[in-house]
C-alpha cells in the first residue's frame, strides 16, 4: 500500500502541465490506492499566481474544475508555529528555501505526510536541520 502524501507545488505543476511522464505514472499508481490527492491550499495560492502571471484563463479554468477531485488541508495554527520554527532554523544557517516551501513542508509535518516533490535537495535543508520531514522524489521513475 502506498501511503498518502502532500504534494508539492511542482509535482501538481507537472501534472498540470502533462509533460512529465514520470509524474503522470507516479500519480495514476497513487490514485489507484487513493480516493484523491492531496494539497495544501498554499499549492493552490502558487498554482493560482503562476496562472495569473501567465494569463492563462483556459489552464486557470481546468484547474479550478480539478480543485473538488482534489483533497485540500488548509494552512493552520500548528503548521504556522512549527513554519515559524523552520524559517528560523533555516535562516540561522544561512539556507533560507523562499516564503511558501517552509510552509508547505510544515504543513506536511504536521498533517503527518510524506511530501512528494521534486525539490529533494531542497526539501533536504529541513530535513538536516532535524526536522521530520518525509521526502518522496515523484519526478523521477522508481
Amino acid at each position: 500500500m502506498v501511503s498518502k502524501v502532500l504534494l508539492d507545488t511542482d509535482i501538481l505543476s507537472e501534472l498540470l502541465r502533462g509533460r512529465s511522464p514520470a509524474v503522470r505514472d507516479r500519480v495514476a499508481s497513487y490514485l489507484k490506492q487513493h480516493d484523491a490527492l492531496t494539497i495544501c491550499s498554499l499549492t493552490v495560492a502558487e498554482i493560482v499566481k503562476g496562472l495569473e502571471k501567465r494569463a492563462a484563463p483556459a489552464q486557470a479554468k481546468r484547474f479550478r474544475d480539478a480543485l473538488p477531485s482534489m483533497e485540500v488541508i488548509g494552512f493552520g495554527l500548528g503548521a504556522a508555529m512549527l513554519a515559524g520554527k523552520i524559517f528560523a532554523a533555516l535562516d540561522q544557517v544561512g539556507q533560507p528555501i523562499g516564503r511558501i516551501d517552509p510552509l508547505i513542508a510544515a504543513t506536511a509535518i504536521h498533517e503527518r505526510l510524506a511530501l512528494a516533490t521534486g525539490n529533494v535537495a531542497h526539501y533536504r535543508r529541513i530535513q538536516e536541520l532535524g526536522f521530520d520531514l518525509s521526502i518522496e522524489d515523484w519526478k523521477t521513475q522508481g
